[in-house]
């Protein structure tokens, strides 16, 4: 199983009546939901989980998450964009060409994948930009990624 270090997964150990549940991670509920933690760009984790059924019995499972680095994926589509200054100090300047009518969420994500900031803009008519005031975050580097209907894209933020 594949995943992008920005992303999160839930694993399901499946529900029994009575059952309890023992993931490796410490947790015992029966979703949990595993990111990059304590991976970073890449790499793998080893995910187990021991189910006891209430009648005793127990069964075992365990897989193997790939985190993949998507920095700079480009799964754009029909989508054009562009982010300035870049590196900088904080103020971006984000612009975005859709070709027609489409619905745009941007979302900017620290380096381990926590979203520091999630925007909506419904009936983006072709062509659109706004300016964000990043100035507050710590110095370093942060990915936005861009989604619509006409694709998906994501950028390598830096901020000095």
């Amino acid at each position: 199983m594949e995943i992008c270090h920005n992303h999160v997964i839930t694993l399901d150990a499946g529900m029994l009546e009575n059952a309890t549940y023992q993931w490796s991670t410490g947790d015992n509920t029966q979703t949990i939901e595993v990111d990059s933690t304590g991976v970073g760009y890449a790499g793998t984790k080893e995910i187990s989980v021991t189910v006891t059924s209430g009648e005793g019995c127990v069964g075992d499972d365990m897989v193997l998450i790939t985190i993949k680095d998507c920095t700079g994926i480009n799964e754009a589509g029909d989508l054009e964009c562009s982010v300035y200054p870049n590196p900088g100090q904080g103020i971006l300047t984000v612009s975005v060409n859709l070709g027609s009518e489409s619905e745009l969420t941007l979302r900017l994500m620290d380096a381990v994948g926590k979203t520091i900031m999630e925007y909506q803009e419904n009936d983006v008519d072709g062509s659109w930009s706004n300016t964000f005031d990043f100035q507050q975050l710590d110095k370093g580097v942060y990915y936005l990624t861009i989604e619509s209907n006409k694709g998906r894209i994501t950028k390598k933020v830096m901020i000095n």
